[in-house]
């Protein structure tokens, strides 16, 4: 994807306006499971490719977004804790990996802020 233009860029949802790029774009130059969030608020960080599929799977479910919004109104030690124990049942009951290492993920404050936002941004497309 160059230009910034809106559509689809190697299976990631990109989306773009006049303020600047909003989502996710792959770029080569940092290797392979690195991307990177671009929203209006947060230009650049580097986001985990694990967390970019978690953010795409369920943008456009209302039930899980508003499951992942709730976290916002707890303390980041209460957070992690809670992602942890999330990531570690799925592991236990033999679920899909990546979307317990994703959940495991957004144990980092900032990755969880990144994701609720591109979750806002998509959601208000």
């Amino acid at each position: 994807m160059e230009g910034g233009k809106a559509g689809e860029a190697e299976g990631r949802k990109v989306k773009s306006n006049a303020a600047g790029a909003i989502g996710f774009r792959s770029d080569p130059r940092n290797g392979p499971g690195i991307s990177f969030l671009f929203t209006r608020s947060m230009p650049d960080p580097q986001i985990p490719e694990a967390v970019v599929s978690l953010v795409n799977a369920v943008c456009e479910d209302d039930g899980i977004c508003e499951f992942i919004f709730k976290f916002e109104k707890f303390s980041d030690v209460v957070r992690r804790k809670a992602f942890k124990e999330m990531a570690a049942q799925l592991r236990a009951a033999g679920e899909d990996e990546e979307v317990a290492a994703a959940l495991a993920m957004l144990c980092d404050p900032h990755l969880y802020h990144a994701a609720c936002d591109t979750l806002r941004e998509f959601r208000s497309e």
